[in-house]
């Protein structure tokens, strides 16, 4: 009874090795496409993170402005009116600003160093 036990554990473990190899294989053989994927996924999220922040502190800095300019030609019935305005659009501005800039090294990385990019989703994952 101990023979067969022994030469079914054997031959089950003999299985798992075999299919752990096709496994590898698989993985191995899928390898560039999925690295291909992951820097493609980065470019598009990466841009649009960018592109999002930028575009978005622009539309606050030119609001501002204007409201600066509409309080100098007296367009606004109170001061608090103009004062509350142009808090909640310089926070915005500064809030969009820096987040354009935290979001510039990623954006240019995906673009001008992808296989570094790559490495470092890697090493994200590997933590």
């Amino acid at each position: 009874m101990d023979k067969e036990l022994a030469s079914k554990l054997t031959e089950v473990v003999g299985n798992i090795q075999t299919s752990v190899g096709k496994a590898s294989d698989f993985v191995i053989s899928q390898l560039p496409d999925v690295a291909q994927q992951y820097i493609m996924w980065g470019r598009a999220s990466e841009t649009f993170y960018f592109l999002s922040c930028a575009i978005l502190s622009v539309f606050c800095i030119v609001d501002l402005f204007k409201n600066i300019r509409a309080a100098q030609s007296a367009e606004y019935k109170t001061e608090a009116e103009f004062i509350v305005k142009s808090l909640v659009e310089g926070v915005a501005s500064i809030a969009l600003v820096i987040g354009t800039f935290a979001n510039a090294s990623a954006f240019l990385m995906v673009w001008f160093a992808p296989k570094i990019y790559l490495l470092k989703g890697i090493g994200s994952l590997v933590k």
